[in-house]
């Protein structure tokens, strides 16, 4: 009876290990592999971006009067250059938001605020627009700090 009490913790033991310890190993290593291509990758960009005014989903008129603001990511000139944590901001207007490392287009739907501005005057035609509020470093390269809204304006 001794030896089978032993056997069958035994087998707890192995099943504990088997079923518990060794997944979440496996998960510790796949997470630790992550982040290391994550910082591989130049992702480790922090900071946030938003639009204060107008909030997702609001009904405007045009002119829009639009504010932004960022956390953990200083403004700044973008003749500054390239700086770490610092740049300026974008918006895209009706057009997706630039993937990340690439550069922001000038033209008429990527606005450009490379004097570190924080408000500006949208004219925008009445209907539904899609606005992507993104940060960009001072070679205008985007980066992965982005802020979408659609809002509507009114004729």
């Amino acid at each position: 009876m001794q030896r089978l009490v032993e056997k069958t913790k035994l087998r707890h033991v192995v099943n504990t290990v088997s079923t518990r310890v060794l997944p979440m190993a496996a998960v510790s290593v796949a997470l630790a592999t992550l982040g290391l291509l994550l910082a591989a990758c130049g992702s480790d960009v922090a900071g946030e971006v938003r639009f204060v005014t107008p909030q997702d989903g609001e009904t405007v008129r045009s002119p829009v009067a639009v504010e932004m603001s960022a956390t953990d990511f200083i403004l700044e000139p973008a003749a500054n250059g390239v700086n770490e944590g610092r740049g300026h901001l974008h918006i895209m207007i009706d057009v997706p938001c630039v993937e990340a490392r690439l550069t922001v287009p000038p033209d008429d739907q990527h606005l450009h605020f490379g004097q570190a501005q924080t408000e500006t005057s949208l004219e925008l035609d009445p209907g539904e627009h899609f606005l992507c509020l993104q940060a960009a470093d001072g070679n205008h390269t985007a980066l992965p700090i982005i802020h979408e809204i659609t809002i509507t304006v009114e004729p």
